[in-house]
């Protein structure tokens, strides 16, 4: 059975969840329900009784206070809710294939693992766009928006700040309501409407599941994003305060309005946002070089070779020298070009230094940071070049480290990647090894050239139009190039089938004679 939505204007309304006249009269409440819910309130208050106690009588209270027909045929001792009935955190969905679904990386992904992966604590979170209405599933905004009641409940932290009593029993009513009778559309429309509490919400619960339930995944996830696994903690520490700061701020009065709560939300993303921007990133791993800058340019430009021959070619090297050596040459080596690109490589640079001499020598090289060559994936392109042509590496933030290379006449292995000095382009980028380095590169976009059409009859190219007919003879679809004196009228087109009878229509056109 399908629901009938609630928002039928498509705009989301507080009165029409609760109704308009949707208002708690504690004076109508029993006086030994009063009492009793008083009690555990102080008993709440010197933690001597969990707050699942209290929340057993929400019902039960409200059924009172608005003297509910239920009332009529029961007593308020029968509306009281068993301990598992309580909404807390078993009523929240399990996040563990959201988080599975972010670390491998899973664009295919479900609403709530988009809504999880855009409110990271490791990042900036300023901006979450909600998957539109087909995308989503039932289960999926059901899921949503009960995360969002369990953080203004504020079930995912014991210690923190909890709602007032009368506010606690207009949360819960409302809760139900929405998801009794709310359809897909009108829990849709309550999430878009409060993307900021969604956010906060989300940012809450993902830091209470992780913390809780997925140990291994909490310590792999910073790792993942680059940032310090110990100021990720403690990043951790100041969003969860920030999150009880809004439930302080949010429940001040009595009322609940959903407005006000989600304008509250958006200023303490502000502060997450901060807080998630300021992040202290992983130090990149410099390697380890037991070797000068003039030993690393011997062991690239030295043969590839086996330590015996590697010994007999740099006999004044010690064995620990010739350890370093092998170890630049099994990440950066250089092979001799074939003779062919040679030959085309001086031509391009003798055009080149006619033109300018100081870029030509420049293009000529390739910077490695060997600092960085953990992480090298391609050459940077956006290396700072200082003062003194001092090449600066912005990933580890150092000079000390660059290697320049001269990629002329020679094919540069750097890991798994090879370069070479293309002398059609003049720059330095991949070698492709598919032969056709010899005639172009195949980087460069190549310029379409545009045939001029030109009129079949007369040779003009001034407003050609081209046809595709039929060739009757042949049995062929023949293609011509016609002007606009040579083609017929546009409202002869429909009555043309072959070459014969558009040939016979510019022939009447041009007669001034119309026959169709």
């Amino acid at each position: 059975m399908t629901k009938k939505d609630i928002f039928t204007d498509g705009v989301f309304k507080q009165s029409d969840v609760t109704g308009a006249n949707f208002k708690i009269d504690d004076t109508h409440c029993e006086p030994t329900l009063a009492a009793t819910i008083k009690t555990l309130i102080l008993a709440i208050n010197h933690r001597t009784a969990p707050q699942a106690d209290l929340d057993r009588y929400v019902f039960a209270y409200f059924c009172s206070c608005t003297k509910h027909h239920f009332l009529e045929t029961c007593t308020w001792h029968e509306l009281v809710l068993d301990a598992q009935d309580v909404f807390d955190v078993r009523c929240c969905v399990d996040i563990g294939y959201c988080v599975r679904n972010i670390i491998l990386s899973n664009v295919e992904a479900d609403v709530l693992t988009k809504v999880i992966q855009s409110s990271l604590p490791y990042l900036k979170h300023n901006r979450l766009n909600f998957p539109p209405f087909e995308a989503c599933t039932s289960t999926g905004v059901q899921d949503i928006t009960r995360i969002v009641f369990g953080c203004c409940l504020g079930i995912f932290d014991n210690d923190g700040k909890k709602p007032p009593w009368t506010t606690r029993v207009h949360l819960v009513v409302f809760m139900h309501e929405l998801l009794s009778r709310g359809s897909k559309r009108d829990l849709y429309i309550f999430c878009t409407t409060h993307m900021a509490l969604v956010r906060i919400a989300a940012i809450e619960y993902f830091i209470f599941f992780m913390e809780k339930n997925m140990p291994i995944e909490l310590e792999l996830m910073p790792l993942i994003f680059s940032v310090e696994p110990t100021f990720a903690s403690l990043h951790f520490v100041d969003l969860k305060q920030v999150c009880n700061n809004f439930r302080t701020v949010s429940f001040d009065t009595g009322q609940l309005n959903l407005a006000e709560l989600n304008a509250k939300a958006m200023l303490m993303l502000e502060r997450c946002n901060r807080i998630c921007s300021h992040k202290i990133r992983i130090p990149i791993r410099t390697a380890d070089l037991p070797t000068t800058m003039s030993l690393v340019h011997r062991a690239i430009n030295s043969p590839l070779s086996v330590d015996i021959i590697t010994h007999l070619i740099n006999p004044d090297l010690d064995s620990v020298q010739l350890v370093a050596v092998k170890a630049i040459q099994n990440l950066i080596t250089r092979d001799v070009l074939v003779l062919q690109l040679q030959e085309l490589q001086m031509q391009a640079l003798k055009k080149m230094c006619a033109e300018n001499t100081v870029m030509a020598a420049k293009s000529l090289y390739c910077y490695v940071c060997l600092g960085c060559i953990d992480a090298f994936t391609q050459l940077d392109r956006k290396m700072r070049l200082h003062d003194g042509a001092v090449v600066h590496c912005k990933t580890c933030d150092s000079h000390e480290n660059i290697v320049s290379i001269n990629c002329f006449q020679s094919i540069v292995r750097i890991k798994e990647t090879k370069y070479f000095w293309c002398p059609f382009c003049r720059v330095v980028h991949t070698w492709t090894a598919s032969g056709f380095e010899m005639h172009g590169c195949c980087f460069q976009e190549k310029a379409v050239v545009r045939k001029k059409s030109v009129c079949l009859v007369c040779r003009k190219t001034m407003n050609i139009e081209t046809f595709t007919l039929l060739d009757s003879k042949l049995g062929i679809m023949q293609t011509v190039d016609l002007c606009f004196k040579h083609r017929p009228w546009p409202h002869q087109m429909p009555y043309i089938y072959d070459i014969v009878s558009f040939k016979e229509a510019v022939v009447q056109k041009n007669l001034n004679k119309v026959i169709f």
